[in-house]
């Protein structure tokens, strides 16, 4: 009777099993982080192209808006636009906005918009994400 009893009171393996109920919940934790930093990633270069475009509107004579925003929507980062990735945008929007080009002092604003398809293995499947960003300048030309 004695040997039953040490035998049920051994934690030989206990840490093995603690383990395993705790990687799960780990795993999905650091690919948490790991996918949030890259849409916040995403989200920062948006903005920067936002920035990019109304900066070029306030400053520089661009011709029509339409050129602008096909500047801006074209040289956005590569891996935005590329659809293998863990995520992409879809449906570009640059909208431009100013009252009267000509006049200094008056307000430009640059707005893109998007849709952030997320792609993660076993957990999502083109799950979209509304990004925009809309940038305010004032014209200096």
């Amino acid at each position: 009777m004695l040997n039953f009893i040490k035998k049920i009171r051994n934690e030989k393996g206990a840490a093995a099993v603690e383990f395993a109920l705790v990687l799960p919940i780990l795993v999905v934790l650091v690919f948490g982080i790991i996918y949030f930093g890259t849409i916040f990633n995403d989200y920062i270069a948006v903005s920067h192209a936002a920035r990019d475009g109304a900066r070029l509107l306030a400053v520089e004579s661009f011709g029509s808006d339409g050129e602008l925003s096909t500047y801006i929507s074209n040289n956005l980062p590569s891996y935005l636009k590329d659809p293998n990735s863990w995520g992409h945008l879809t449906n570009i929007n640059v909208t431009i906005n100013h009252s009267n080009p000509d006049t200094i002092g008056d307000e430009a604003s640059v707005k893109i918009s998007g849709d952030f398809v997320i792609n993660i293995p076993l957990i999502f499947s083109n799950k979209n994400i509304k990004i925009s960003n809309e940038v305010f300048m004032r014209q200096e030309r």
